[in-house]
């Protein structure tokens, strides 16, 4: 554990045991062990100023309609888990979110920072660790322009990330699958928003959701959102593929998909191909395209 921080760090260790790091990454990292690579390799652990997430919940200046929207959300946020519903859960998540909102103005909360940071905190014990670590994520993996409060300018990179998901599918995983949604009038559009926003927390939870995490927090690396999404689609395309109306695709995409039984070391798998295909050259390219 001593060492997380070395292993993390390019130039510190020899390339061949950087490879073996990261493979070990890909194979899940445990559970003791996840607080010091995802505040490493996230950068998280570079942006800890000491004192300040006190000092960010001290402050007084946060309008009446973010504080009541971070309200309203905490109290519906993972009821179903005893932590959040009758723990402390609550209260670590308040101050996260209220902290954050605080520490950037620019995004002040919006919907998905709930999820993320009520999943972070079922594995970090520390809010303030939570919140650190959710800068780092909206700084430096998923982009900020999800979380802006003019929903307008959200749904608009949503939307175009939507668009890029539907070319990926049709580019890689064959013609078939993107013709069936066609016909049937579905398009991906319409569950990219759940499964990017929250960084896939809004349909996966556990080990599932941490090995996807581990991998995206892991790499620091915003591509395998896309690469998880075509990782689930291509190991869900015959069921996909099976569907007969609009109704059932629907119904599959927005929840069968996700909870599918398969091995997560083959789900793992199948994202790191994505990966050699969609690099972020590629994927700056098909966003400007549809921007």
């Amino acid at each position: 554990m001593a060492s997380i921080s070395r292993l993390c760090s390019k130039g510190a260790v020899s390339p061949e045991t950087l490879k073996k790091f990261n493979n070990l990454i890909l194979s899940g990292i445990p559970v003791t062990l996840r607080r010091e690579v995802w505040m490493e390799r996230t950068g998280a652990s570079t942006l800890v100023e000491p004192g300040r997430f006190k000092a960010l919940l001290a402050e007084s200046n946060l309008d009446s309609y973010t504080k009541r929207e971070i309200t309203i959300d905490v109290e519906r946020t993972m009821g179903n888990n005893v932590f959040f519903r009758n723990g402390v859960g609550k209260e670590k998540l308040q101050d996260v979110l209220v902290a954050y909102a605080h520490f950037n103005p620019t995004i002040g909360y919006s919907q998905g920072l709930n999820i993320i940071a009520g999943n972070l905190l079922l594995m970090l014990p520390s809010s303030e660790d939570v919140f650190w670590l959710l800068v780092a994520i909206i700084d430096n993996i998923l982009p900020q322009e999800y979380y802006n409060q003019n929903g307008s300018i959200s749904g608009a990179i949503i939307d175009i990330d939507g668009k890029v998901l539907n070319a990926y599918c049709n580019d890689l995983l064959g013609s078939a699958l993107h013709k069936h949604l066609l016909i049937h009038s579905v398009d991906l559009t319409m569950f990219t928003p759940g499964w990017f926003i929250s960084a896939f927390a809004a349909c996966l939870s556990g080990e599932p959701l941490y090995r996807i995490w581990d991998v995206l927090f892991g790499f620091c690396d915003g591509r395998y959102i896309f690469c998880f999404a075509l990782a689930l689609l291509k190991i869900n395309r015959r069921g996909l593929l099976a569907c007969g109306s609009s109704e059932e695709l629907m119904l599959y995409l927005g929840g069968r998909m996700t909870a599918t039984a398969v091995s997560l070391d083959v789900l793992i798998k199948e994202a790191v191909k994505m990966g050699t295909y969609v690099t972020t050259q590629d994927l700056e390219k098909r966003r400007e395209m549809f921007a």
